[in-house]
């Protein structure tokens, strides 16, 4: 009986002494993947820099008119000769949160080919916190990622 219970007790410490290592191991994997989740959004960031989220633009001015609805709202924000100068290299409409009410339209994303194009446009809207144009009053947001935005 004695023989059964020391091995018992041999055993209970091998198992203990394995889930202490495999818990350090876990803590390890833990602090690992924090530091790589933060290089994964740091990365989705850098490679956001040059967009820029528009909120607020009427879902009437369908894909077509975009590219125009774009190039009059550059010319009433920044002087004329400055506006021509900013090339964009796409925009698009972000899809809908599933919890957004169904009358606000979605955001247009729009990515200028220059860092220094996004930043003439943030300037000069960042004068007053919304800007009215054609309308509506128009936001202007850096497009972050998911990461970022609920860290």
């Amino acid at each position: 009986m004695t023989a059964r219970i020391q091995a018992v007790e041999v055993n209970e410490a091998a198992t203990t002494a394995k889930i202490e290592t495999l818990q350090r191991e876990m803590a390890q994997m833990k602090k690992t993947s924090n530091i790589l989740e933060n290089k994964v959004a740091a990365l989705e960031d850098a490679k956001r820099q040059r967009n820029l989220r528009i909120r607020v633009i009427p879902e009437a001015v369908q894909d077509p008119e975009v590219a125009h609805y774009l190039r009059r709202l550059l010319a009433s924000l920044l002087l004329q000769a400055k506006a021509k100068s900013i090339l964009l290299e796409f925009h698009f409409r972000i899809p809908k949160p599933p919890r957004a009410p169904a009358d606000v339209p979605r955001d247009l994303l729009i990515r200028f080919q220059s860092l220094r194009g996004k930043l003439l446009v943030q300037e000069a809207a960042r004068e007053t916190n919304t800007y009215e144009f054609e309308g509506s009053e128009l936001s202007f947001y850096n497009d972050l990622s998911r990461a970022t935005v609920t860290w």
